[in-house]
């Protein structure tokens, strides 16, 4: 087992390896995370002023952002507060919820919800963002950097002045 953390340490020399694990190691994290969002919903919200709710979560294979503002009865000083479920596919999906998008492409969206949906004062906007497009940039851009060589240095000759020169 020590021998291949000595290999581990004499293959990361250099600061081309080094960047190439890191990414590498980001990689390997997200992607447990679009795994994990198969089944469950992972999030977290917060308070960011008053009446204004934000909301990081990761779900059904992508990660959103969203921001709810006029929300009723919200203290301006809640603390972060995380919270994690399953998803239920057994939950049909009702039209007349669907958000007003502003933006969708290859699994990019954008949208928002208007007071009509959310059935009080309170509205939001929200962006998706899918796990493939970060996972896999990472992944390939990690690889260049491991498995690469490094260009050769062009170091130009350098010659001591002659004693004569500029006599």
């Amino acid at each position: 087992m020590g021998d291949f953390f000595k290999f581990l340490i004499r293959f990361s020399r250099g600061w081309r390896r080094k960047i190439g694990l890191s990414l590498l190691l980001a990689s390997c994290v997200l992607m447990g995370g679009w795994l994990r969002s198969v089944y469950f919903a992972d999030g977290i919200y917060w308070s960011s002023g008053s009446n204004v709710c934000e909301y990081f979560m990761s779900a059904e294979q992508n990660l959103m952002w969203q921001t709810t503002y006029d929300i009723e009865g919200l203290l301006p000083s809640t603390f972060p507060s995380c919270h994690s479920s399953a998803l239920d596919f057994s939950i049909v999906d009702d039209a007349s919820e669907n958000p007003v998008w502003r933006w969708r492409f290859l699994g990019f969206e954008a949208g928002e919800f208007t007071t009509q949906m959310t059935g009080d004062s309170s509205h939001g906007s929200f962006c998706l963002i899918p796990y493939w497009s970060i996972t896999v940039p990472l992944t390939l851009i990690s690889l260049w950097f491991l498995l690469s060589r490094p260009r050769p240095l062009n170091q130009k000759n350098i010659t001591e002045p002659d004693a004569n020169e500029g006599v």
